[in-house]
């Protein structure tokens, strides 16, 4: 029995460690036991890309670049995000994802206030042949942001990831005119296609992230997130 269960042992430590070569002969060489270290060669024949050189070994050290092939563990992640244009404009929402090598992410981001959902018409300011209405000046003005979006993460290195995204956006305004009436600003009001480009990096548990959103290719901002990964 002792010889059965010795015999199991011993094959499944060979499967492990077959696997975790990637099923290559020889494409890894242990300095230490603890790290994966590879020399030039095996980088040429296996299209790895170094991370760093070991000063003893002289090979290049792959255990913690995002190209080797190292297992990573799946990631669970949750931050919360504010985003801040030039009109000036601020939003608020969450991000929710899971991530080993690559990764999906969903957020959501919202403005405190809907205003413009609500407007009694709208002017054009560039028109000069359009009769304006008189409004009350940027301190009775209201910006409403709404962005639905999901998209793919992709790690680079151990603890950084490109994150890249695309879903629907609103980013309007609108101002309150003397008589109490409310009329939405055309030229900065957008809406359609919202795309997002970023990185997001893990510190231990600690997950921080940053993204330039674009709304239908036009109004720009930026965004931040801070949460947690489990």
């Amino acid at each position: 029995m002792k010889k059965i269960v010795l015999l199991v042992f011993l094959i499944a430590t060979s499967l492990c460690a077959f696997s975790q070569n990637g099923g290559k002969k020889d494409a890894y060489r242990s300095e230490t036991g603890t790290r994966a270290v590879m020399s030039k060669k095996s980088i040429r024949n296996h299209g790895y890309l170094p991370y760093k050189k070991n000063r003893k070994s002289r090979a290049y050290d792959c255990s913690d670049f995002g190209f080797g092939r190292s297992g990573y563990q799946r990631e669970t992640f949750v931050t919360v995000n504010m985003s801040y244009s030039m009109k000036p404009s601020a939003a608020f929402g969450v991000t929710f994802g899971m991530m080993r090598r690559f990764g999906w992410f969903v957020s959501v981001m919202s403005s405190p206030n809907f205003k413009s959902f609500g407007t009694d018409g709208e002017f054009d300011r560039d028109n000069a042949a359009e009769t304006k209405p008189f409004l009350k000046g940027d301190d009775y003005r209201r910006d409403t942001r709404l962005s639905l979006m999901a998209g793919i993460l992709f790690r680079v290195a151990r603890p950084v990831a490109l994150r890249v995204g695309a879903g629907y956006g609103i980013d309007e305004m609108c101002y309150e005119a003397t008589d109490g009436q409310w009329f939405k600003d055309k030229v900065n009001c957008q809406k359609g296609l919202d795309t997002s480009l970023g990185i997001q990096c893990s510190f231990g548990s600690i997950v921080v992230s940053a993204d330039a959103v674009a709304t239908d290719f036009n109004k720009l901002e930026a965004k931040i997130g801070v949460g947690y990964s489990f």
